[in-house]
């Protein structure tokens, strides 16, 4: 977010990095089709499809 403020994630959130973290360090990778998909439906849809 550009100029905006942090607050505490909702249970809704999605949360794709955590600051001052390698990369590589990361257990998910998330399949950009699931994101898409989440987006488009304007709501968080079972990961388990996609994984």
């Amino acid at each position: 977010a550009f100029g905006g403020r942090l607050t505490v994630p909702d249970k809704d959130t999605f949360i794709f990095a955590e600051p001052n973290r390698p990369v590589e360090k990361y257990l998910y990778r998330y399949n950009i089709e699931y994101i898409q998909d989440c987006l488009a439906a304007r709501e968080q849809l079972d990961i388990q499809k996609y994984l």
